[in-house]
């Protein structure tokens, strides 16, 4: 397939599933992942596959012919493909204790798929370094406590901390990916979980932005379902971890730990 022929397909009307759009694309041009949970098997083990019908709503149809659209310019977008679902791939519905909500990737190559964390060491202080500091100050007493000097979260992601950013990919600089349509597609995985999960699960907002966007959601999901879940019920909230942020970052580890019920490991080894 050359350019030309994948401008007339981005350009088209969008008139059928997003599935139906991409299925003639060339593999090395567009290795993208949707297609892995939105009919393969992994979506439904995972149980995250209704809140993956937003791509065949004309949002998400969008959202997925803008992806093209870069892809096809060579533009560049992180993480990489393979990446931009990961916190599903290692966080199951069913596994889910803990919910940490991030605004979107780093936009250059330590952004893994997962909020806050990275693929390799930087140098400059950054929100996961204010996070590290903090649990380390928080766990100094604790003689089992133990941190290396890792800069992935994978471990947390796979003991049920789902860590998920409200904008699933960006450019080269923050939040270039902001008005694709991201924030509406994980709008759709909080309610998911808080449906699934209701009373099984902590909220970790940490500023505003991610206390705004729970908020809207929880009220919505209050009202659609006549529920009367308040929000200091399911979620701890804390300061946004950002080395610029005067306030300060309170470390909210133990407070989730308690709210959960449950001793969560929060070693990264």
């Amino acid at each position: 397939m050359n350019i030309n022929d994948l401008k007339c397909i981005i350009n088209d009307v969008i008139d059928d599933t997003f599935m139906n759009r991409i299925i003639g694309l060339n593999a090395d041009l567009f290795p993208f992942s949707i297609e892995k949970f939105w009919e393969g098997d992994d979506g439904k083990q995972n149980g995250y596959h209704s809140a993956f019908e937003f791509f065949n709503k004309p949002t998400g149809k969008q959202l997925a012919h803008s992806l093209i659209a870069r892809y096809a310019v060579n533009e560049d977008i992180y993480p990489a493909q393979e990446n931009i679902f990961r916190a599903f791939q290692l966080t199951k519905l069913k596994d889910v204790k803990v919910v940490i909500l991030g605004q979107d990737p780093y936009p250059d190559d330590r952004a893994d798929g997962l909020c806050f964390s990275q693929r390799h060491h930087n140098e400059k202080k950054d929100s996961l370094s204010v996070i590290l500091d903090a649990l380390r100050n928080e766990k100094r007493d604790d003689k089992e406590y133990y941190l290396a000097q890792t800069r992935s979260l994978e471990q947390w992601a796979k003991r049920g901390i789902l860590l998920l950013n409200s904008i699933l990919t960006v450019g080269h600089k923050p939040l270039t990916h902001d008005t694709l349509g991201w924030d509406e597609f994980t709008d759709e995985v909080i309610r998911v979980i808080l449906k699934n999960k209701e009373d099984k699960v902590v909220f970790a907002l940490w500023g505003d932005k991610a206390y705004n966007k729970f908020n809207r959601v929880l009220k919505k999901y209050n009202k659609v379902n006549d529920k009367h879940i308040e929000i200091s019920k399911v979620a701890v909230i804390s300061e946004h971890p950002s080395p610029r942020n005067n306030v300060g970052f309170k470390a909210p580890f133990t407070e989730i730990n308690r709210k959960i019920g449950e001793e969560i490991n929060w070693n990264l080894e």
